[in-house]
C-alpha cells in the first residue's frame, strides 16, 4: 500500500487543466442555519475561519447546483477536499473532486430526502457480514442491532467521520478509487468490524452502540492491516454471489425500493450453478488453461453439499459432492450437529447446500441445514439458487460427468424431456447470465459460412475470460451464427434482415446487444476490444446491402 500524493489522489478525481469556473452563490437556502451549524462543528481542530465560509459556501453551491437538499454527511465528505486548496490545489479542482467522488460511489445518496439507497445497502451488509464473520452476524441478529445503528455514519461520510487523520483518509479515499468497486466500502466495514471484534464481543450488548462509535482508525499501520483484511474478504467472495450483489444496484432510485423487497427474501448468499459446478470439478475439465497455477479464473475451495432425498441422489450425483446422510435427513439433532462433521474444514472451505429445488419443504430442510452452520460458526455458507436442477442442465449443457447417473429414473431428466415441465435454469441465473447458449431445436440443414469466414471470439458472461471462451461469432452476408469453436458446432443463428436493432455499452464498448423484429429475445455478446468496430461494420454493411434490396423500413442504430 502507497502513501498518498496530493497530485494522485486529484488526477484520480479530476482533469488537471479544466476551466476556472465561479463558486459564489448566497446564502440563503431554507435549511442555511443547519449547513452553518454543521459547518461550525466540522473539523474545528482543523479549519480556519475563512475555510468554514468557504465550506459553507461550497455545500450551498452544491445543493444549489445539483438540485438537492443538504443533508448530513456532505459537509463530512467536502472538508477533506476543501483541504487540498492548502496544497496548491485551485478551489474550483477541490469543490469537483468532491463532486465526482460523490458521484462515483454514493451518486444519489444524497439525492433522496429519505436515504432510499441504505435501505438496500444495509441488506447487502448483513449478507456479506453474515457469509464472512456469522458470529458478530449472530450475535447482532439476536439482539437486534441492525445496521442502521452501526454503518450510517460510515456510509454517508465515506468513513470520513472514522478516519480522522486527513492523510489516511486522503491514502483511504485513493485505494478506495483504485479498486473501482462499489462494493468495497461495505468489505472495508466488515474488516473494521474484524479488526476490532474481540473488543466488541468483550462488552455487554447495552453498550455496543458507544463501542461503534468510539471505532476508529488512528494510524497508518491498522489501516494497513484493515485495507489488507478488506481485500481477503474480497477475494473470499464467490464471483456469482458479487455478481448478483452488484446487479441490484441501489443506487438506481428508480428501482430501489423493487430491488430491496427482492433481497429482502435473501437469507444468505447465493452462488449460481455455473460457478459450483466449474468449481467443484477437475480444473482440467471445465478450463482449458494448461497450467492451473496461472489460470486466470478466480477459484475457491468448494464442498458442495447435496441435500436431496437418497432416492433422488441414487440417480445421479456431482463429482467431489457430499451427500447428506439419511440420518441427518431423518433426525432434527442429527441436522443440527452435522457441521461438526465438517469442523476441520471451518475457515478454509466455501460450503454451498444444494436441494433439488423441487418443493417447499425441501428448501426449508436446506435453510435449516444453513442455519446449523450459522449456529456453529462456519463461514463461507451459501445456497446453491436452483438447486440440482440447474446444476445438472448446466453440467448436461458442457458434457460434464454426472456420476451414478440414471436418465430414467432421473427428476431433472424427466423435467428436461417434458415440454410442458421443461425449465431453463434459475431465475437469478436466467437473468445474470448475458447470452442464452441453449442449443435450437430446429433442425439446421445448411449454413452459408464457410471455413475461411472469421470467427469473432466472443464472451457470453461477465465472469469469463474472453481469452477462454469457447465461443465465436461468425457474419455472413444474411446471418449471424453463434458458434462453438471447441466442438466445431453452430449454437444459435440469427438472421440480419430481422435485426432493429445492435447497441454498444458506452462504458463498455465491446458489449454488443441484438434486438430483433421477430419474437426472439434480445441477445448480448461481448467481444474483444480491437476487433469491436471490423465486427460492426460488417454486420453494418451486410445489413444495408439487404436493406436496400428488400427496401425494408428496419431502423438499424449503433
Amino acid at each position: 500500500m502507497e502513501k498518498y500524493s496530493i497530485r494522485g489522489l486529484v488526477g484520480r478525481l479530476c482533469e488537471p487543466d479544466i476551466p476556472i469556473f465561479p463558486l459564489e452563490t448566497e446564502l440563503n437556502l431554507p435549511n442555511q442555519r443547519v449547513i452553518n451549524i454543521d459547518v461550525l462543528r466540522t473539523r474545528s481542530d482543523l479549519f480556519k475561519p475563512n475555510e468554514k465560509i468557504l465550506l459553507e459556501q461550497l455545500l450551498t453551491y452544491y445543493c444549489k447546483t445539483e438540485k438537492v437538499t443538504y443533508k448530513q454527511g456532505m459537509n463530512e465528505i467536502l472538508a477533506p477536499f476543501l483541504l487540498l486548496n492548502r496544497h496548491n490545489v485551485p478551489l474550483h479542482i477541490c469543490y469537483t473532486c468532491f463532486k465526482n467522488f460523490v458521484a462515483k460511489f454514493i451518486p444519489t445518496l444524497f439525492v433522496d430526502d429519505a436515504f432510499k439507497p441504505l435501505s438496500g445497502l444495509y441488506i447487502v451488509t448483513q449478507l456479506i457480514l453474515k457469509y464472512h464473520l456469522p458470529d458478530l452476524s449472530t450475535c447482532f441478529n439476536n439482539n437486534e442491532i441492525t445496521p442502521d445503528i452501526y454503518m450510517t455514519t460510515w456510509y454517508v461520510t465515506m468513513f470520513s467521520s472514522k478516519i480522522k487523520e486527513i492523510g489516511l483518509l486522503y491514502i483511504f479515499w485513493q485505494y478506495l478509487i483504485d479498486t473501482n468497486d462499489n462494493l468495497f466500502i461495505i468489505y472495508f466495514g466488515i474488516a473494521l468490524f474484524e479488526f476490532f471484534k474481540q473488543e466488541i464481543q468483550s462488552q455487554e450488548v447495552m453498550s455496543l452502540p458507544n463501542v461503534f462509535k468510539k471505532i476508529f482508525i488512528g494510524d497508518y499501520d491498522t489501516l494497513q492491516i484493515v485495507l489488507q483484511n478488506s481485500e481477503r474478504i474480497k477475494a473470499n467472495m464467490p464471483i456469482t454471489a458479487d455478481m448478483i450483489l452488484k446487479k441490484y444496484n441501489m443506487f438506481c432510485l428508480e428501482n430501489t425500493e423493487s430491488f430491496v423487497k427482492v433481497l429482502e427474501k435473501f437469507t444468505c448468499l447465493l452462488i449460481l450453478p455455473r460457478e459450483i459446478i466449474m468449481q467443484t470439478y477437475p480444473h482440467n475439465v471445465v478450463c482449458k488453461c494448461l497450467d492451473p497455477r496461472n489460470c486466470k479464473t478466480k477459484r475457491l475451495k468448494y464442498l458442495l453439499i447435496d441435500c436431496r432425498p437418497i432416492k433422488e441422489q441414487k440417480n445421479g450425483y456431482f463429482i467431489n459432492s457430499h451427500l447428506l446422510s439419511k440420518g441427518a435427513q431423518k433426525y432434527p439433532n442429527k441436522l443440527l450437529n452435522y457441521p461438526k462433521n465438517f469442523a476441520i474444514l471451518k475457515k478454509s472451505t466455501h460450503i454451498a447446500l444444494m436441494s433439488s429445488e423441487e418443493n417447499k419443504d425441501e428448501e426449508n430442510f436446506v435453510q435449516k441445514l444453513f442455519d446449523s452452520f450459522i449456529q456453529h460458526e462456519f463461514p463461507y455458507v451459501s445456497i446453491v439458487s436452483g438447486g440440482y436442477k440447474s446444476c445438472h442442465e448446466f453440467a448436461l449443457l458442457h458434457s460434464l460427468e454426472i456420476l451414478s447417473h440414471k436418465t430414467k429414473r432421473c427428476l431433472a431428466c424427466n423435467n428436461c424431456n417434458d415440454p410442458e415441465k421443461k425449465t431453463t435454469e434459475s431465475t437469478l441465473d436466467n437473468f445474470f447470465r448475458i447470452g442464452n447458449i441453449q442449443k435450437t431445436l430446429i433442425p439446421i440443414i445448411k449454413y452459408d459460412f464457410t471455413p475461411t469466414d472469421k470467427i469473432y471470439k466472443c464472451k457470453i458472461n461477465e465472469s469469463q475470460d474472453i481469452e477462454e471462451s469457447e465461443f465465436g461469432l461468425i457474419v455472413t452476408e444474411k446471418q449471424i451464427y453463434l458458434y462453438n469453436i471447441r466442438r466445431k458446432e453452430v449454437i444459435e443463428i440469427f438472421d440480419i434482415n430481422q435485426l432493429t436493432k445492435i447497441a454498444s455499452n458506452k462504458t463498455c464498448p465491446e458489449y454488443f446487444s441484438f434486438t430483433f423484429s421477430a419474437e426472439m429475445p434480445k441477445r448480448a455478446f461481448i467481444l474483444r476490444p480491437e476487433e469491436c468496430k471490423e465486427f460492426l461494420i460488417k454486420v453494418r454493411n451486410y445489413f444495408q446491402a439487404l436493406r436496400n434490396k428488400n427496401s425494408s423500413e428496419i431502423k438499424l442504430i449503433e
